[in-house]
């Protein structure tokens, strides 16, 4: 029998990285700016000036001792830095196998590496539990990119088993080694002993006198971890990290615990505060934004969970998906609504033209519950969901018509990104799928070029 081992994680390895791409397409691209210019070029060579290359590279102490132009070559031209740090300990594998930490925490560092490449960033990632499992270098190359890929598939695979979490060991070794004016993010569910608090206070002030800057992204599953909400009173708990059985009966310890677990996490954003640390906590809020919901339901999480598993099996233009949502009413519609954001909706079939409509009916069940008319609703999504965003073909279009002396290009899509949440007259040729032309062209592909 063929071993088809290895084609299933390619398969895998696609799908984590089309739906980070989306994300990163549909809602991220254009929010990010560095905070840091410049301190990561390293000089490595002269070149002879050829016209159209950019003059700021120009070596003018040279051209005064040989009257010939040379600019300067850099080992790797990049605004930033970046270290990934993401927590696989046992409890980032709770609380179901589709829908826990580690999956939205493992697609969440996929979509910054996204993000990161096509701003030209450089990225790294550090893996780790009770010590560091797996850590790389800061590079921007598409090469880096895929094996860092290669490494957040295998996290998604199955949970190790009794895995504890040392953060502050982990993150005051890798102060030592990260350079200084560095972008770390730090995913992970911040679970640790109550007396290693302390040492995790002292090693994000280790990161922050590097003069790193440092985001932290707790992610936690709010009803049960955050608020102690079962359905059942009497539960047996086990801990994952190390075995450890306890009966309880969660209504007679639930205000206790959730005074505890605020303490905790205020202790923690006001160290954060104090550090100038940015404290992001994992909730529902943005993708609940962007399909226009507000209010409160426990079957949110399944209802965003299955849009992104549809998601998974149409190459989808993910800015003319969320723009068109806006407009859905009738759950009659279904798929047909939106068939206009994919690329090619006359070959799926019939099976997740079903999952689609299914999807639409539970979404229009669930807006009725909103309360609020189609009017401010579709007001809400398009103040979020932008209709314009630079795709590669574009800016390669106009790339081309600048080569030819034609910078009009460019002063349109330049007028046009200015305000990307408005509807713009005459523009609406902008608002449509990647060409079938740029598909395969250098500087548009697939894999570079936003949907």
């Amino acid at each position: 029998m063929e071993d088809f081992s290895a084609l299933k994680e390619l398969q895998q390895f696609k799908n984590l990285e089309y739906l980070a791409k989306q994300v990163v397409e549909g809602f991220v691209t254009g929010l990010h700016k560095s905070p840091f210019h410049g301190f990561s070029v390293e000089f490595a060579e002269h070149k002879s000036y050829n016209p159209g290359d950019s003059i700021k590279n120009i070596d003018w102490k040279l051209y005064g001792k040989t009257e010939k132009l040379y600019t300067k070559r850099y080992e790797e031209e990049t605004n930033l830095r970046c270290h990934i740090v993401l927590d696989i300990s046992s409890s980032m594998y709770y609380p179901a196998a589709k829908e826990n930490k580690i999956r939205f925490a493992t697609l969440s560092a996929a979509a910054l590496i996204i993000l990161l490449k096509k701003q030209r960033d450089a990225f790294a990632l550090t893996m780790f539990d009770n010590e560091i499992q797996f850590s790389s270098d800061a590079k921007s190359t598409s090469t880096h990119q895929k094996n860092l890929f290669f490494e957040l598939e295998k996290a998604l695979g199955e949970a190790p088993i009794q895995a504890k979490t040392a953060l502050p060991a982990v993150l005051s070794s890798l102060a030592d080694r990260i350079p200084k004016r560095s972008l770390v993010i730090i995913l992970s569910d911040f679970f640790q002993k109550n007396e290693n608090h302390e040492q995790l206070f002292a090693a994000l002030q280790h990161l922050k006198y590097n003069q790193n800057e440092v985001v932290l992204f707790h992610i936690m599953d709010e009803k049960t971890e955050l608020d102690l909400n079962f359905n059942t009173q009497q539960i047996e708990f086990v801990d994952i990290e190390n075995g450890d059985v306890l009966k309880l009966n969660t209504n007679s310890i639930q205000q206790q615990y959730q005074e505890s677990i605020k303490l905790y996490l205020t202790e923690l954003q006001a160290k954060c505060y104090q550090y100038k640390i940015d404290f992001e906590k994992k909730s529902l809020a943005m993708m609940k934004s962007k399909i226009g919901l507000l209010v409160a339901d426990d079957h949110d999480v399944e209802l965003i969970q299955n849009l992104e598993e549809n998601l998974e099996l149409v190459e989808t233009d993910m800015t003319i998906f969320f723009r068109k949502l806006s407009d859905f009413t009738n759950k009659k519609e279904g798929f047909q609504f939106i068939k206009e954001a994919f690329y090619s909706p006359s070959e799926i079939s019939k099976e997740v033209k079903n999952k689609w409509n299914l999807w639409f009916d539970k979404y229009s069940d669930r807006l009725n519950k909103e309360g609020i008319s189609s009017k401010k609703r579709n007001a809400s999504m398009d103040a979020i969901n932008p209709k314009y965003i630079l795709r590669n073909y574009m800016s390669q279009m106009a790339i081309e018509e600048a080569e030819k002396g034609n910078y009009s290009l460019i002063e349109e899509l330049y007028q046009l990104i200015k305000r990307p949440y408005d509807e713009q007259s005459g523009q609406e040729k902008w608002f449509a799928k990647r060409p079938e032309w740029a598909r395969n062209k250098v500087g548009c592909s697939m894999l570079s070029c936003s949907s």
